[in-house]
């Protein structure tokens, strides 16, 4: 479940540690809890990559669900303004947009090539 993954997550082991485990030669009795957990876990093929795929799995129609309604207001924004009053109304916000831009900057690039 998605709990456990996220559990899991972080306890997968680095490349770095994966050489270190691979290059024990010692009693694998002998390791504490953590040591015999990075043994096994190291076994298992592109664990990360399993990981990573089982959260995308499980988070997926709440992602899908969010993306479905910014897509929806994207949609509501194209149509306002696809009418000729929002049309016009875009202009302005984004001449109002520029204004400040240009004041933030200092100026137009009109401004500073006649100096």
């Amino acid at each position: 479940d998605k709990d456990t993954c996220e559990t899991l997550s972080p306890l997968v082991p680095t490349s770095e540690e994966i050489t270190t485990i691979k290059s024990y030669e010692g009693n694998i009795e002998e390791l504490d809890v953590p040591g015999k957990l990075f043994i096994e876990l190291q076994k298992i093929p592109r664990l990360a990559n399993r990981i990573k795929f089982q959260l995308i799995f499980f988070t997926w129609p709440e992602s899908a669900a969010i993306l479905e309604e910014d897509l929806e207001s994207v949609g509501d924004a194209v149509k306002e303004f696809s009418s000729v009053e929002g049309a016009e109304a875009m202009k302005n916000i984004l001449s109002l947009v520029l204004s400040i831009g240009n004041y933030m900057n200092g100026g137009t690039l009109e401004d500073k090539l006649s100096e």
